[in-house]
């Protein structure tokens, strides 16, 4: 199944916003989640889930398209934003309720660095503030995808140090739009923070620690 198929890859083709390299990551889904009311289970996995959240808040006409079933691609443009993002995802194992199974390729395509920062910040905290954690089998991703482990986390590292990692991040006016009373739980102390911040205000707990 190729990326450039779908009618959506196509249309943002139209529009010029796939002219330029995309942003490349690649990483596995922390969750994942299944429609038990389909006849093939539909999935979906926390990358995805998070750019659409991301995309609708500001741009109520964003298009989304999933195509596949053990092997899946979704595809999420949004006009407004003149951004699309691409995540290829491949089974790598038996059963495809189990996360590990799942290798995601993200492709990112933006008009500006804003708007990758802000799709990446995203991402992170979907993957729980750490998109490079351990735990991630990057042999499968080696195998699947044909990249070596050191590359990935590379490209990842490049993004993950526009971020101070000793303050509290401060949100871009496009994020204070979009979720400025979110919050979330801290895995380490439970104290409730700011859903942008990716260390705890309390314990300072984040991809680091």
């Amino acid at each position: 199944m190729d990326i450039r198929s779908g009618e959506v890859f196509q249309k943002a083709e139209r529009l010029g916003i796939v002219r330029n390299r995309p942003v490349v990551l690649y990483t596995q889904p922390r969750y994942i989640t299944i429609n038990q009311g389909t006849w093939q289970s539909e999935m979906g996995n926390c990358l995805s889930i998070a750019v659409e959240q991301i995309f609708r808040s500001l741009d109520s006409q964003t298009s989304l398209k999933k195509k596949g079933w053990r092997n899946y691609i979704t595809w999420i443009l949004s006009l407004k934003l003149h951004s699309l993002v691409v995540v290829d995802t491949k089974i790598n194992g038996w059963s495809t309720r189990v996360p590990q199974n799942h290798v995601s390729r993200i492709l990112i395509w933006a008009s500006d660095e804003s708007t990758i920062n802000l799709i990446i910040h995203h991402l992170i905290l979907a993957q729980n503030s750490d998109p490079i954690r351990e735990g991630i089998d990057w042999k499968k991703i080696e195998k699947e995808w044909e990249i070596v482990k050191h590359r990935a986390i590379y490209d990842w590292k490049k993004h993950l140090e526009k971020f101070n990692p000793t303050t509290i991040f401060t949100p871009s006016p496009a994020e204070r739009d979009f979720d400025e009373l979110a919050t979330r739980i801290c895995e380490r102390c439970g104290s409730t923070i700011k859903k942008y911040s990716l260390f705890c205000s309390n314990c300072g707990f984040g991809p680091e620690s």
